[in-house]
């Protein structure tokens, strides 16, 4: 009997004894839990901002457009509302949402690719012991995987089908080598794999992996069209960076340390819309700002840090809405958040979580969530550690108090409940039809678990512990 049958019959006994507890005299009421989630996004960086739209070469250069000056015209930051003031929110309770046509690919103990789905449970479709990465087309169709040493050394992309057959490479170590060569580098990474929405395309970015700390990025965009076998270099070394496609697939973002450029899918048309100085990180690591696309595919919103984190604790986030058009961007708000802890924002792009720093230095953090276009600040507790995801329709936030191993789940101004009856948890990922995908650790053994957020959870593998973290992902 399959997970999904199970549990359908599960909710029907519990929904028989709850009405025959409405019958009885005395009978206790529900405490209810928020809704279904869904996919996790990422967050972004850089500060002082300036916009300038400018045109790639073979077009007459546009005159730059200034943004507005962040010290003479401050967005509004709202002000802070305390968690013992708020009343919780009316919530619905949860709704069990069916494993129907879900896809969870995982990479074991042993390095090894493995599938589950509802209708054939879990199939092992590697037996390499050499998978490091991976990432699930949106149909769950296929997987993109990365086969590499453990120092991620002769690394090679490959992609093969859910049921294990049809297994092909797509860039060995030398052709990505050459595509992008790194002075240095022990060997060549691909710093970026991602399935183009609605495309058989995979667009992948690559890396120099060095043997001391620090990353040397090519800044490259090559895209591979499985069906007709077609590689195509979007944008050659120096002219990429970290890219962020559209829903539509019609508009990709690129952003480097220093900007943010929006382009067709094929590369033309580009424009630089954001310029703004590198973050400082205090590290071998630059960071690059990670932008998030409205639903409707005609605008993103970025978070832009200050240059200098560490020398001003007071200084601002900003958060700017960019059009996809062209134009200018927006400045929308602006957030104080802990010293290089980065905000998590939204998919859609319309709220943004981050964490402050609470009132002793190694203490606990306050989760706070902002409207962009609003600015209203809502706390969610005092008692924060770290920020873990979105739903995929970006109205509920998935977090872990300090020091513990069990995320919570909330809406903006509602109560927080638990994701699950998962303790120990070590990552979690949401597929677009709102399921939760847990790792977690028990009893001396990994967990994958897969559920409807705020309601029971089911183990669809285990394995025991050793020092390979498994990795998981579903469809997005």
């Amino acid at each position: 009997m399959s997970v999904a049958i199970r549990r359908i019959l599960l909710m029907c006994m519990l929904l028989s004894l709850a009405l025959q507890g409405c019958a009885l005299p005395g009978a206790a009421g529900q405490k209810t839990t928020p809704g279904a989630l869904g996919n996790a996004v990422e967050t972004v960086a850089a500060s002082t901002v300036q916009a300038a739209l400018t045109r790639e070469a073979g077009s007459v250069p546009a005159e730059a457009t200034p943004a507005p000056d962040a010290t003479s015209t401050p967005a509004p930051a709202g002000e802070e509302k305390p968690a013992a003031t708020q009343t919780p929110a009316a919530q619905e309770p949860p709704m069990f949402i069916p494993f129907d046509n879900l896809r969870v690919a995982f990479i074991d103990t042993t390095r090894n690719l493995s599938v589950w789905s509802d209708d054939k449970g879990v199939i092992q479709v590697t037996n390499t012991n050499d998978v490091v990465a991976l990432r699930v087309s949106p149909d769950g169709e296929q997987i993109a995987y990365v086969r590499a040493a453990p120092d991620q050394t002769n690394a090679n992309l490959w992609v093969i089908n859910r049921d294990g057959s049809a297994a092909r490479p797509v860039f060995n170590q030398q052709q990505m080598a050459k595509m992008a060569p790194v002075t240095g580098a022990l060997g060549i990474y691909p710093a970026q794999f991602e399935w183009i929405p609605g495309q058989n395309q995979l667009a992948v970015s690559t890396r120099g992996v060095m043997a001391g700390p620090g990353q040397i990025y090519s800044n490259n965009v090559v895209l591979v069209d499985l069906a007709r076998k077609i590689v195509d270099g979007l944008l050659p070394p120096g002219k990429g960076g970290m890219f962020a496609f559209s829903p539509d697939g019609k508009k990709i973002a690129v952003t480097r340390p220093d900007g943010l450029d929006i382009a067709n899918s094929d590369g033309k048309n580009r424009a630089t819309l954001m310029v703004f100085p590198p973050i400082n990180t205090a590290s071998e690591y630059q960071y690059y700002p990670v932008p998030v696309w409205a639903v409707d595919s005609q605008s993103l919103t970025v978070a832009i840090p200050p240059e200098a984190p560490l020398n001003d604790a007071s200084a601002m986030t900003m958060l700017w809405r960019v059009p996809a058009d062209g134009r200018p961007p927006t400045r929308l708000t602006s957030v104080l958040t802990a010293p290089l802890v980065w905000p998590l924002i939204a998919p859609g792009g319309k709220m943004v979580a981050y964490l402050s720093s609470g009132k002793e230095p190694n203490g606990p953090m306050n989760v706070n969530v902002t409207g962009v276009d609003d600015g209203v600040i809502q706390n969610i507790t005092n008692n924060g550690g770290s920020l873990a995801a979105w739903s995929a329709d970006g109205k509920m936030l998935v977090f872990f108090e300090h020091k513990a191993s069990a995320p919570l789940i909330t809406a903006p101004g509602g109560k927080a409940a638990q994701l699950s009856s998962a303790v120990n948890v070590k990552a979690v990922v949401f597929s677009a039809s709102g399921h939760a995908v847990i790792l977690s650790q028990a009893d001396k053994k990994w967990e994958i678990r897969i559920g409807t957020p705020g309601l029971e959870s089911d183990v669809i593998a285990s394995f025991p512990l050793n020092d390979v973290m498994p990795q998981i992902d579903t469809m997005r």
